[in-house]
C-alpha cells in the first residue's frame, strides 16, 4: 500500500488482521524506515542502532483493527522523500510482516495561503512582506524585503502594496 502525506501531517498508521474474522488481543508493531535508518519514536530522530524504542506497539481498536500515529511534523519530514511503514505481527499463531510506503508531499497549506490569503507589503528598513493567516488579522508568515541594492524599501504612488484575500 502507498500513501501520500504533507510534510507536517499527522498520520494514522493502521493494520488489520484477519482470519476468518478479526484477530484481536495481539501486539502488532510498526517501525518506520528512511533508508537504512529507522526512527526512534522516543526521541522523534532516525537512527541505525542505539534505539529506546524502535518498534511501537499498536492500540488495538476492535474488530482486528490497530493503529498508532505518525507526526511528520515531529521527525522533520522533507518534501519528497518515501517513509517506508514495516508492520510485524509476531504473535504466536498470526505471524507475519507487512509494510506500506509513505510519500511526503509539500505543504499545500502554506501554497493555498499564498495564493488566497491578505498579503501586504511595508516599506521599511528593512520593509515587511506580511501573509496573513486564514482570519484576516494573524501573522502567518513574514519576509523582510530590500530593494535592488540591498537598501530599505519606499511607498511609492500607484505601486502595488496590500493585496485583499481571495473571494
Amino acid at each position: 500500500m502507498s500513501l501520500r502525506a504533507e510534510v507536517n501531517a499527522i498520520v494514522p498508521l493502521s493494520l488489520t488482521v484477519n482470519s476468518s474474522g478479526g484477530v484481536t488481543g495481539l501486539s502488532p508493531t510498526a517501525s518506520v524506515r528512511r533508508g537504512a535508518l529507522y526512527l526512534d519514536w522516543n526521541d522523534d530522530t532516525f537512527k541505525g542502532a542505539g534505539w529506546v524504542e524502535r518498534d511501537r506497539v499498536l492500540t488495538e481498536v476492535g474488530g482486528g483493527h490497530y493503529t498508532t500515529d505518525l507526526d511528520l511534523g515531529a521527525i522533520s519530514a522533507v518534501a519528497g522523500e518515501t517513509l517506508i511503514v514495516e508492520y510485524d505481527t509476531q504473535d504466536a499463531g498470526y505471524p507475519g510482516v507487512s509494510s506500506e510506503t509513505i510519500t511526503l508531499d509539500r505543504d499545500t497549506n502554506l501554497l493555498r495561503k499564498l495564493a488566497t490569503n491578505r498579503l501586504e507589503e511595508f516599506a521599511g528598513n528593512p520593509g515587511q512582506l506580511i501573509l496573513w493567516d486564514d482570519d484576516g488579522v494573524t501573522v502567518y508568515k513574514q519576509w523582510q524585503l530590500r530593494d535592488g541594492t540591498g537598501g530599505p524599501t519606499a511607498l511609492s504612488v500607484g505601486a502595488p502594496a496590500k493585496r485583499s484575500s481571495a473571494t
